[in-house]
């Protein structure tokens, strides 16, 4: 048996014992596999995901007790979106301080993104404003797509009241 045979046996039997230990700790090999949100989004220990459906989002909206927050591209949010929403983009994992201030004091935030039930941009987006201090914040269920689909109002364009 040659260096370089022997080299690669005792380097595969290091990696092996290593995962093995790992495993026994409780550590998942992939920790990007086990976790809870979608792109590995770090939230807030005390952070509890709250949903909302469309209907009750919408019976909130009629009574001036929500602001709507779409994580979405620009592009997107441009071709539609909740009437009156405001859009912070999730591209880069940060919120700026001028979107913040736009929507501070909602007695309710309601974030979303595409139609997809556990769309990780709103996720995302929810724990970072719950990071920042804000309360009520909730998540859109199946996103946008319910939104249209239960006949609520949207529209299409450039935020008028962002930042």
């Amino acid at each position: 048996m040659n260096t370089l045979t022997q080299m690669g046996i005792v380097l595969g039997a290091a990696v092996s014992v290593a995962v093995a230990v790992a495993m026994a700790q409780g550590v998942p090999p992939d920790p990007s596999v086990s976790a809870p949100v979608a792109c590995g989004a770090d939230l807030p220990t005390d952070f509890a995901l709250r949903w909302i459906t469309a209907e009750e989002a919408g019976k909130l909206r009629s009574q001036g007790g929500a602001v709507f927050v779409d994580a979405r591209e620009a592009g997107a949010f441009e071709r539609g979106h909740v009437a009156g929403a405001v859009h912070v983009p999730i591209v880069r994992g940060v919120i700026r301080e001028g979107d913040l201030e736009s929507i501070r004091g909602a007695p309710t935030i309601i974030t979303y993104c595409d139609g997809e039930e556990q769309c990780s941009l709103s996720v995302r987006l929810a724990g970072l404003l719950v990071e920042a201090g804000l309360g009520d914040v909730r998540v859109l269920q199946d996103g946008f797509a319910a939104w249209v689909e239960g006949g609520h109002p949207a529209e299409a364009g450039t935020c008028h009241d962002c930042p």
